[in-house]
């Protein structure tokens, strides 16, 4: 599915390299660069202070109009940086399909996206001393990320919007602000597409196209995190955790997860085998994506499943390829085995809750980058195993 989105990309970029957020501001191509993190030294005003929940990686700032090659530029400040890299955006917009681009490149690190307010991004941005400079050095553009940045912002494994910074949409256009009615509903489809592997509600590009080039529609925060533009936080209600026997006689406690951007399920279950314990991911479709490609190419490899519990991560390794998940699932459903510690289990006996991580390549169209567990009942059913 990567590969075929990015082939997509690539025919789309000569009809719709000049999309622009705003048809009156013009900014300097987009640059990045290595930026402080706040600490107990740091001074007032020099640093960024980013959310705990992003891990301590380093922080990359991206400043300025995305242009169809800024993932190139982008690769070249990066190289080198690992897993957990922090990407702060501040963008008006820009080539749409650079920004496609840009977002996927972003998601093949495990990389993180921030967006912060205009007051911690002063020191970073140059003040304006040439009349003729472009405008996205002025103050009225910090703390922004519009039009194709905000699809580039969904590129990160977790997204975070400081309070006052903005996250806004509307509808894409070329040059000439004009597309056909045919042009229009394949970068519609396209945009879906995207959405979807990065696991963000359609919703978000309903109100894109409700909104004209011209003009700008700010999602609140309420939205940004109902539509998963901003991720990882924990529901207000878990499934309880469940016993049950499998047609082969193996007894499986488990819990499972409605995904938020469709009514796909992921669950998650432990089996004493031969003595050994054993943890069992299986994934289940919204019934619309049952025998698309999109789902079904997904599973063609293995990959190994993280457990965050608290700051603790256990990182497992399959022991199975990807199987189709019994007959009273659905024929797309698939289920996958893993090795677990016996520490696993003690660790999650003294939480409440805990995030499943799939480290999918690319994730199966509906399925969220991670999914927060509850741990109610699991301690009770996995000792009648």
């Amino acid at each position: 599915m990567k590969i075929y989105l990015l082939k997509c990309l690539v025919l789309w970029v000569g009809l719709f390299a000049s999309m622009a957020c705003l048809a009156n501001q013009v900014e300097a191509s987009m640059s990045f660069k290595q930026v402080e993190r706040c600490n107990a030294t740091s001074q007032q005003g020099s640093c960024i202070q980013v959310p705990a929940e992003l891990g301590d990686g380093a922080l990359i700032f991206g400043h300025g109009r995305i242009e169809k090659l800024t993932e190139n530029t982008f690769a070249d400040a990066v190289k080198g940086l690992p897993p957990g890299t922090i990407v702060i955006l501040n963008s008006l917009g820009g080539d749409l399909i650079g920004g496609l681009r840009l977002g996927q490149s972003i998601r093949a690190r495990d990389f993180h996206t921030l967006l912060v307010s205009s007051d911690k991004l002063q020191h970073l941005v140059p003040k304006v001393v040439d009349p003729k400079a472009p405008v996205s050095n002025l103050p009225s553009s910090i703390g922004k990320c519009f039009s194709s940045c905000a699809y580039t912002f969904l590129g990160g494994m977790m997204r975070r919007v400081d309070s006052v910074a903005q996250f806004g949409v509307h509808q894409f256009r070329n040059e000439e602000n004009k597309l056909d009615a045919i042009q229009a509903q394949k970068m519609s489809a396209m945009l879906a597409r995207y959405l979807d592997a990065m696991g963000i509600n359609r919703q978000l590009l309903d109100q894109a196209l409700l909104t004209e080039p011209g003009k700008m529609t700010l999602i609140t925060e309420n939205l940004r995190k109902t539509w998963n533009v901003e991720n990882g936080y924990a529901p207000v209600a878990f499934s309880r955790w469940r016993l049950e026997a499998t047609s082969g006689g193996k007894r499986l406690a488990y819990a499972s997860r409605k995904q938020i951007s469709r009514n796909a399920f992921l669950t998650i279950a432990f089996a004493q085998i031969n003595g050994q314990l054993r943890t069992l991911l299986i994934a289940k479709p919204d019934p619309r994506d049952e025998t698309t490609s999109d789902w079904l190419s997904s599973f063609s490899t293995k990959l190994d499943l993280v457990i965050e519990v608290n700051s603790k991560i256990y990182r497992l390794s399959p022991i199975t390829e990807w199987e189709k998940a019994g007959a009273v699932n659905t024929p797309g459903t698939r289920q996958i085995w893993f090795q677990a510690p016996d520490t696993l289990v003690r660790d999650l006996q003294s939480v409440k809750q805990f995030i499943l991580k799939p480290q999918w390549a690319f994730p199966p169209i509906g399925m969220d980058s991670e999914t927060y567990f509850g741990t109610e009942g699991f301690e009770d059913n996995f000792k009648a195993l």
